[in-house]
């Protein structure tokens, strides 16, 4: 009779103390992650140049920082130079990518040389390249003209 409730019990007591099979094989039980986005993507995103040819981009004191944004559905772009509003349109298939005729606001401020050198390297786009949250923009060799971040808030 005791050997009837005892060894029940025991086997419970095996089956609470000691580990799964998947985890005494050295295996672990992986819950599935959150699906985040870690790479982005050319429309729809705020996009910060942080090089333009081989210089950093550095925002002096009181200056705006320049952006870009491309809108996917009507194929605008809309961004600032720092100083000046930047609007246009753009064509992108697969890695391709062109800006078509971009207007700029003329105001003048103190130092437009990031400006002037993000407006060549858009009108020189030929090609881009996405990695991760990084977008390259490349002229028609492939030769990378400036680098810009996404800068969106999640």
């Amino acid at each position: 009779m005791i050997s009837r409730v005892v060894r029940p019990a025991f086997v419970l007591f095996l089956a609470l103390v000691l580990p799964a099979p998947a985890f005494a094989a050295g295996r672990h039980v992986t819950k599935p992650r959150p699906r985040h986005r870690t790479t982005a993507t050319l429309g729809n995103n705020r996009w910060r140049p942080v090089s333009i040819g081989f210089e950093n981009v550095v925002v002096a004191t009181k200056q705006r920082e320049p952006w870009l944004e491309l809108d996917l559905r009507s194929k605008k772009v809309t961004g600032s130079g720092g100083c000046n509003r930047i609007t246009g349109s753009y064509q992108a298939h697969d890695s391709t990518l062109r800006f078509g005729p971009l207007v700029t606001t003329r105001m003048a401020c103190p130092g437009m040389s990031v400006e002037t050198r993000f407006l060549r390297a858009l009108q020189g786009t030929r090609r881009y390249r996405i990695s991760g949250r990084t977008l390259d923009l490349l002229d028609g060799g492939g030769h990378i003209l400036a680098r810009l971040e996404e800068q969106n808030l999640r």
